[in-house]
């Protein structure tokens, strides 16, 4: 539905970007004669691999095992990179004189045409700050390939929650640059699977936190924070509801 826009978004890049992974789980629609036929394929032709991935994390592991790059970014078909001179000369300083594990940039949140700018950001205790609240933004993080590795890829234990198990893996051994230009628009809407997943992620953060508690006062927190986001979700959605029964009238 939006995969041409995506395409679009990184022809002003191509100076910057040395190959393109599309890993296509068998579908059905006309994916590949979009990125056949689309000017990116020409200009630097994109590696097609279809396979049959367990999931979006599964299809990321695959596309990453197969990068020749040093750095590797994931962007999901329905969501696209934003271009400026900034974000140009950033990304030409991690290609030319990279040294770090995480590049970590902020990332704009679309939903029903409102625009969301979320913010990288730490406390003193970057564990702690990632444990509270995900702070890093898969479309607008860029990634060192051998990094990725050696943390084992994405858990395929989670559907949804993935990344944030492996930004709590990672955030204390990285080497972590972070900036404040919005790299990456990703896009929210009914039929994107942060949505419809929305309560099942909630469960995985659940989890993922439990799992990388360190004290009694973790686990505490854990569940607090649970609580707060199926209040938050239950709020949203009656928010939502109303809107309908308005607009019925």
């Amino acid at each position: 539905m939006f995969l041409n826009q995506t395409l679009d978004s990184l022809l002003p890049f191509l100076d910057l970007v040395s190959e393109i992974i599309f890993v296509d789980g068998h579908s059905t629609d006309d994916t590949i004669k979009i990125i056949s036929n689309h000017r990116i394929n020409v200009l630097l032709k994109v590696n097609l691999i279809s396979s049959h991935p367990q999931g979006v994390a599964d299809a990321m592991n695959i596309g990453a095992r197969n990068a020749k790059s040093d750095y590797i970014a994931f962007l999901n078909s329905d969501d696209y990179w934003n271009y400026s001179n900034e974000i140009a000369s950033e990304l030409l300083q991690v290609k030319t004189h990279g040294d770090q594990d995480l590049y970590l940039m902020s990332c704009n949140y679309l939903n029903n045409n409102v625009y969301f700018k979320r913010d990288v950001s730490f406390g003193r205790n970057k564990f702690l700050s990632l444990f509270v609240k995900n702070r890093i933004y898969h479309p607008s993080a860029i990634i060192k390939v051998d990094f990725f590795r050696e943390m084992g890829e994405f858990s395929l234990n989670y559907e949804t929650a993935f990344d944030y198990d492996f930004w709590l893996s990672s955030v204390n051994s990285a080497r972590i640059q972070t900036s404040s230009f919005t790299l990456a628009t990703f896009r929210v809407h009914i039929n994107s699977l942060s949505y419809k997943l929305r309560y099942k992620a909630t469960l995985d953060l659940l989890i993922i936190r439990k799992k990388h508690s360190r004290s009694a006062i973790y686990i505490v927190l854990t569940y607090i924070l649970f609580l707060n986001d199926i209040f938050s979700l239950l709020v949203l959605d009656l928010k939502n509801n109303v809107k309908i029964l308005l607009a019925g009238k």
